[in-house]
């Protein structure tokens, strides 16, 4: 397996099989580096062109022998309530008028000062 770090964080990985028959190769996120993430990790194969996305963290493909599979792994964003639009970039969590007082309301007033804690 060799891993490199891309740019914006995510990591290209890649899988070989150096045997001579089919084999399922596995890694996973804590050992290319990438932080421990909730949400899973979403995995694009970047030669056969498909994605799917990885749960628990592992990182595995069935290659073929003496082949290789190069991946694209990303950290999922974090999952966001659908009754709300307005989410914080920097903590992921829904900002709302609940009885928590975490809200914002400087884009229903077009460019007033926020009402609530940010």
């Amino acid at each position: 397996m060799l891993r490199r770090p891309l740019a914006n964080g995510d990591v290209a990985v890649a899988l070989f099989n150096e045997s001579s028959s089919q084999a399922v190769i596995s890694t996973t996120a804590a050992a290319v580096g990438l932080p421990a993430n909730s949400t899973g990790y979403d995995l694009n194969d970047l030669w056969a062109h498909s994605s799917h996305v990885s749960t628990d963290g592992t990182i595995s493909a069935t290659v073929p022998a003496g082949g290789t599979v190069l991946y694209r792994v990303s950290p999922r964003p974090p999952a966001t309530d659908p009754t709300n639009g307005l989410v914080s970039t920097a903590s992921g969590r829904c900002l709302d008028a609940g009885n928590n007082q975490t809200f914002c309301d400087v884009t229903c007033r077009r460019g007033s000062r926020p009402s609530g804690p940010l």
